[in-house]
């Protein structure tokens, strides 16, 4: 693939923005979008982040496809439950914050409102990404929309989604499927999906009773954390901020790291966070090819800098998701197939216009999947009236390198960059 040439052009926005979004009972709700680069371009390529990615998590990876895309503004979507969590200290003194957040003050989301996150769903979901497609296509831009992990699999939902009789995918012009999909995407990472009647109904019983959001399966019961399920999002916020305020100082989340990452209790900061994200630690969907310690120093020696994924955790809430609604990884699991089944009514799936879809797909795979998300998105252009498919593997990168890592060594950046040169020529 040809080099990726940076490129310097004017005006350069960057902005957050909210916007509201329907509810059913009147809870108000809103969207984030994070938007990078030329608020002038003619083509936005909107994003959504995994399970547990916020737009946060993409401000390295923006900055870099925007500055070296002409004619094309960045924007990262955050769903709305990322706005259920308590931000009130989150950029307070380092301090208080850790205090307010580690020894357990902040407020957690008011169970008043269980009986509509309960409904949190992928319809839900769908519906907000729909008003991101419209706000993204405004004046006419054309919208690629791009999904990284489970983002992926989102984003194909949304392009056969029913919205009163048209399918989703005539809203958008391609289809960006990071290392994820659907049609067991995930399989060579060792996740399978499958459901059958009986335990779709009981775990629907089971959120609407309460059971709203992930605890088992979430990131921090993934990543050793001990505590509620959004432990590891706030100490990768604090550590984030403090590796980016102190880094040589005796860090105070030491002794508060899970018994997998061995530290002493004299650790600093960036030793603290180095462990935490660094791929020899960390679990390969959450590390980082960063470096290494050698005789206490650290070397770096990978394609991604600590310094650049710990700015992304430290603005605003992070880039993982505080709450991860139990309803939406239910309805992912069930419209894996992109079948039609009792299931599907079940639960109100509305994914109907999968052999319609006909816009341009860019399929991209680090080493995560070892491949198998490129075999879904191969069965995805089988099934569809997708004619043009394009797949790119790079396993010199992990599932969050390919957010993080500089040039040259981001393959992903060169991929999108040639693949929108290539539809807008």
């Amino acid at each position: 693939m040809d080099a990726v040439q940076a490129t310097s052009f004017h005006p350069w926005r960057e902005e957050y923005v909210t916007l509201p979004v329907p509810t059913t009972t009147g809870v108000d709700a809103s969207i984030g979008l994070l938007k990078i680069g030329d608020p002038n371009a003619s083509t936005v390529v909107l994003f959504l982040g995994g399970k547990e990615g916020a737009a946060a998590g993409f401000t390295s990876l923006g900055r870099t496809v925007a500055s070296v895309t002409p004619g094309v503004q960045f924007w990262a979507m955050d769903r709305r439950e990322v706005f259920l969590a308590d931000t009130s200290r989150a950029d307070a003194p380092l301090e208080e914050a850790i205090g307010y957040y580690l020894e357990g003050r902040y407020q957690r989301p008011d169970s008043a409102h269980f009986d509509e996150y309960a409904e949190w769903g992928l319809q839900v979901l769908v519906d907000d990404v729909r008003v991101a497609v419209a706000a993204a296509a405004e004046g006419g831009r054309k919208v690629l929309l791009g999904g990284h992990s489970v983002g992926a699999a989102e984003v194909v939902h949304y392009a056969a989604w029913d919205f009163d009789g048209t399918g989703g995918y005539r809203s958008i012009d391609g289809l960006v499927l990071v290392d994820g999909g659907v049609l067991n995407a995930f399989r060579g990472a060792g996740m399978e999906f499958g459901i059958d009647l009986d335990t779709a109904r009981g775990w629907l019983g089971g959120i609407r009773s309460g059971g709203v959001f992930e605890t088992d399966s979430s990131t921090s019961a993934t990543l050793g954390f001990d505590g509620p399920p959004e432990s590891a999002a706030l100490f990768y916020k604090l550590a984030a901020r403090a590796l980016l305020e102190q880094p040589t100082a005796v860090s105070p989340l030491a002794a508060h790291l899970p018994e997998r990452y061995s530290v002493p209790a004299s650790a600093t900061n960036h030793q603290v966070f180095a462990s935490l994200v660094n791929l020899d630690n960390a679990k390969p969907g959450y590390g980082v090819t960063a470096g290494h310690f050698e005789d206490g120093n650290w070397v770096q020696d990978g394609p991604t800098r600590l310094g650049v994924v710990a700015h992304a955790h430290s603005l605003g809430a992070g880039a993982f998701q505080w709450h991860t609604m139990n309803r939406s990884l239910l309805d992912l699991i069930a419209a894996d197939s992109l079948g039609q089944n009792d299931i599907s009514e079940l639960l109100g799936l509305r994914n109907l216009h999968a052999a319609e879809i006909d816009v341009p797909v860019l399929a991209y795979a680090s080493a995560f999947t070892n491949g198998s998300c490129l075999d879904a998105a191969k069965e995805l252009a089988g099934l569809s009236g997708i004619s043009r498919l394009e797949l790119v593997e790079d396993k010199a990168l992990s599932h969050h390198d390919v957010l993080f890592a500089d040039l040259p060594a981001n393959s992903l950046v060169h991929a999108i960059t040639s693949f929108v040169r290539s539809l807008t020529a």
